[in-house]
């Protein structure tokens, strides 16, 4: 396993003494550690490894900067990131303060910026970060935030749990627990974050599901056990009949429960917590809490450091020149999921008595003919050429074969007839596009026969794929939506094209509508246009709507077919410039149709990412899976995200021409 350096604080601020084992330069030394750390490893012969990563800079090393170190939490944040270290051969140091102290974890951050590192994980506590991210950002140090965002900096990728859907998750237990009737309280630690989207995702489980159940109080924790045993004391003086409570972070959870049990209603009141520390562990193993809603943090410092190994050596080509493009070949996000922990598989999650000891985890390479296969629809499709080229170049990076394979028309049973063929053959693994439901059971049987399967682009809804990954639809809807009220001065009647029932682009459609609604109340959406992904079905669409309503100001088109279909009407028609048109994707038409003032702009998807990305996650799940518990299988993990937002870019006449194909 790789070398370890380990740093000790003896005085913040007045003295720093930084021991640095078998490193070439210093490293910084934190605000504080903890008082345990792993101990430093023996060298042993490293596995075979893919040729990027054979290549790679010996002296590279990637920090994770947090607060709150010792807290034990970020074991697990910790064990992601010593595991990556492990698996990319680099070296990884986890620094911080271990009280919430963010003038000390900031300093610890320019500590950390000063040795010019290949990469920096930070866990995004409070907006007191965003001046030491950018300036990390400006520095050319590439930087990712872990577990709570920190809105409106520069960094480069958020990695946490969907912290809205852990929230619903939530509210969905403890409502059930509380038989759908009752009054229940919730603990947080106010004012960040991730928990306030936790409590949001709480709130809206409750108001669109359970009608009978009254939230009457958030409770203030301040991540403090003891303060959060005593403000649901407290609130029990007060509201005796509560039934349940919800926590949103594991110190309530422990409190809550302590509470319960001084208060002798053990079983009676339903707690459900989050996260899985001892603590909370033993607490649901005794029936004092019901269920709790955990994170697999593991993988947000193993993914974050992944991505930014790769993007230091081997970044994946967006365009044919990602710098002048102004291209940055990262995701937007990673949704790395939630577990639900409860009496019956409790036990598995406890920690090793050495959760940093991997030696029982063989770290492997290539096998001989190892090889992933993505299968399409449409595979003709111009729009295709970026997702081949992502395969391609993952296939190249980790030195196995990649497959590009499906029917050239839309027709679904050639579709679910060649991913039948696929899965008989027993590939590493499938990347397949979620065209539509019927792509389901093939996606559920691949899954049940062992065969990693993820989706991209479109999402097929209740399948057993492991990971989606895509555009965030809704995001993208909206940015084309504020694209396009703006292009025809936030004021007139626009239409919409798309293909009417694919799921990416519904998505898409509610972003649009949401952004005029919200922020646009003079835009008027007139129709929305059904174009089957045909440019000249659009065209013919488009031309009849102008009959019927020819003060037309724009219109919004959510693929690329639409786009170009709209631009020809608009040029047929004398209304070049007049009307205003945003488009979807970066095919050469599109292109061409901005560069020449018919269309306005186009949101344009990071396409490369979704095939690259995938790729790459299977093969880590088969030669180095994170353990995300000591016994994945036993717990019944699949150490993968639940999703990844691989972005978008706005393509306008002054960036288009990087945009071509070669």
């Amino acid at each position: 396993m790789s070398k370890r350096s380990i740093l000790f604080t003896l005085l913040i601020g007045l003295l720093v003494i930084a021991l640095a084992a078998c490193a070439s330069q210093p490293a910084p030394a934190p605000a504080e550690q903890p008082a345990e750390q792993p101990a430093e490893q023996a060298a042993e012969e490293p596995a075979e490894q893919p040729a990027e990563e054979q290549a790679a800079e010996p002296e590279q090393t990637y920090y994770e900067v947090n607060a709150l170190i010792n807290l034990p939490y970020f074991i697990d944040h910790q064990v992601g990131l010593f595991f990556a270290g492990d698996a990319l051969g680099v070296e990884t140091l986890h620094v911080g303060p271990v009280d919430y102290d963010m003038t000390a974890m900031v300093n610890t951050m320019e500590q950390a910026m000063a040795t010019e590192p290949q990469g920096i994980n930070i866990v995004g506590f409070d907006p007191a970060l965003k001046p030491s991210i950018d300036a990390a950002i400006d520095q050319g140090i590439p930087v990712v935030t872990l577990d709570a965002e920190v809105y409106g900096s520069k960094r480069m990728t958020f990695l946490g749990t969907g912290n809205y859907n852990a929230g619903r998750v939530g509210g969905a237990l403890l409502a059930e627990a509380i038989g759908g009737s009752g009054k229940v309280a919730l603990l947080t630690k106010v004012g960040q974050s991730n928990l306030e989207e936790r409590i949001q995702g709480y709130k809206d489980e409750f108001a669109e599901n359970w009608p009978n159940i009254e939230l009457v109080q958030i409770i203030d924790d301040q991540s403090d056990s003891a303060k959060a045993a005593d403000g649901l004391k407290a609130v029990l003086q007060r509201e005796p009949d509560l039934a349940g409570v919800g926590c949103v972070e594991a110190a309530g959870g422990v409190g809550a429960a302590t509470a319960a049990n001084e208060l002798g209603i053990k079983g009676q009141l339903k707690i459900v917590s989050m996260d899985r520390d001892d603590g909370t562990l033993q607490f649901i193993e005794d029936g004092t809490i019901h269920a709790s809603v955990a994170q697999q943090s593991a993988l947000m410092t193993f993914v974050g450091t992944m991505l930014m190994h790769g993007l230091h050596n081997n970044p994946v080509p967006i365009v044919a020149d990602n710098e002048a493009a102004g291209v940055l070949p990262m995701p937007e996000s990673v949704d790395t999921g939630v577990v639900v922990i409860n009496a019956d598989n409790a036990k598995y999650f406890y920690h090793a008595q050495d959760p940093y000891d991997f030696s029982n985890i063989e770290i492997t390479g290539p096998e001989p003919g190892e090889t992933y296969v993505e299968v399409l629809a449409l595979i003709n499709l111009p729009y295709f050429i970026d997702h081949r080229l992502g395969l391609e170049f993952a296939g190249e990076e980790l030195g196995v074969e990649t497959k590009f394979v499906g029917p050239v028309d839309y027709d679904m049973t050639a579709m679910v007839n060649t991913l039948e063929q696929v899965i008989a053959e027993k590939p590493a693994g499938i990347l397949v596009v979620g065209f539509d439901p019927a792509l389901k059971p093939s996606i559920d049987k691949a899954t049940a026969e062992g065969i990693p399967i993820v989706t991209l682009d479109a999402e097929v809804y209740g399948s057993d794929r492991l990971t989606f990954l895509g555009t965030g639809n809704y995001n993208a809807g909206r940015v084309g939506g504020k694209l396009l009220a703006e292009a025809i001065g936030s004021k007139g009647k626009v239409a919409i094209l798309t293909k009417v029932g694919q799921s990416n682009l519904e998505e898409r459609i509610q972003g649009y509508k949401d952004e005029l609604a919200e922020n646009y109340p003079d835009v008027e959406l007139v129709q929305i246009l059904d174009d089957q992904s045909d440019s000249a079905i659009a065209a013919d669409a488009l031309k009849a709507l102008l009959q019927r309503e020819p003060d037309l100001a724009g219109v919004g088109c959510v693929e690329a077919a639409g786009g170009v279909g709209a631009a020809t009407a608009s040029n047929e028609l004398g209304l070049k410039g007049q009307l205003k048109i945003i488009s979807m994707d970066r095919d050469d038409g599109t292109l061409k149709f901005i560069e020449d003032g018919t269309i306005e702009a186009s949101v344009a998807q990071k396409t490369a990412l979704m095939s690259y990305l995938g790729t790459k996650l299977m093969y880590y799940l088969n030669h180095a899976p994170v353990p995300v518990v000591p016994d994945n299988a036993a717990a019944g993990i699949v150490p993968m995200p639940e999703a990844v937002d691989t972005g978008v870019i706005v393509i306008n006449k002054d960036n288009a021409s990087f945009f071509y194909h070669e």
